[in-house]
């Protein structure tokens, strides 16, 4: 009888046991992902790079001075790879890339060497990846000239590459 009785109530117990239905509510209204403005890129030209000598819509900047060019493009987000090979001509495999976290985004760094018409070219980037958009900028200079571009001219502007939000520079009135 006691088994009985225990059966009993584990049948009891067993069936209350049931899994609960879950249900889900879904909506026809479609809500677009707002994009978000690029960012507003600061930098310092040497003096003597004067002038952009072009300008596009999307806010590419070509700079030329002696034999050197500099470049500054936006591009959106989201193919780093194929940017960093329209940039250099080499996939990010075959070159040694330099991953740094900023404030600003993800970082990527790179030297490369390629032919050009009066010779060898050397070619240094520095790309910005903010998760919306893509900052590059990149200086080309002969072989022979790039040593010295090391220790001064380079230098100065790529430690002055940032990304800012657009209005947020604000003057100090002097």
């Amino acid at each position: 009888m006691k088994k009985l009785f225990v059966c009993a109530a584990l049948a009891l117990l067993l069936c209350g046991c049931a899994p609960e239905q879950a249900s889900e509510t879904v909506e026809d209204v479609y809500q677009p992902v707002l994009e978000k403005e690029a960012q507003q890129v600061l930098l310092e030209v040497p003096i003597q790079a004067g002038d952009p000598v072009l300008t596009n819509e999307q806010g590419d900047t070509l700079y030329l001075w002696d034999d050197y060019t500099l470049t500054v493009a936006t591009r959106k987000s989201g193919d780093v790879t194929g940017v960093i090979q329209e940039t250099t001509g080499f996939t990010p495999d075959q070159l040694q890339l330099v991953e740094t976290s900023r404030m600003e985004g993800t970082q990527y760094d790179c030297i490369w060497t390629a032919a050009g018409e009066g010779g060898s070219q050397v070619g240094r980037m520095r790309l910005i990846d903010d998760g919306h958009h893509l900052y590059v900028m990149t200086i080309m200079a002969p072989e022979a000239k790039a040593a010295a571009l090391q220790e001064s001219a380079w230098v100065q502007v790529f430690n002055s590459f940032r990304v800012i939000e657009p209005g947020s520079l604000v003057s100090s009135g002097s």
